[in-house]
């Protein structure tokens, strides 16, 4: 973590999009940057997160989805 903290912070603009991406990780789709992008263009998003899937190739384990973003 402090590695993409510290890249996003020295090394990116301060109008920059960042979306980490760790090694286990894969974006499904085609659109997906379409859709971070407009999401902090149109929607003014600070953050912006995502459901997921957990699987162990081929075999898909389960969805994951993630809970609603609160001000607590």
């Amino acid at each position: 973590m402090p590695n993409h903290f510290f890249g996003t912070i020295y090394h990116c603009k301060k109008e920059s999009i960042v979306l980490h991406v760790d090694g286990d990780d894969e974006l499904i789709g085609t659109n997906v940057f379409k859709v971070f992008n407009w999401a902090y263009q149109k929607q003014k998003a600070g953050v912006v997160y995502s459901n997921f899937y957990y699987y162990n190739q081929p075999k898909l384990l389960r969805n994951g989805f993630t809970s609603i973003y609160t001000d607590d």
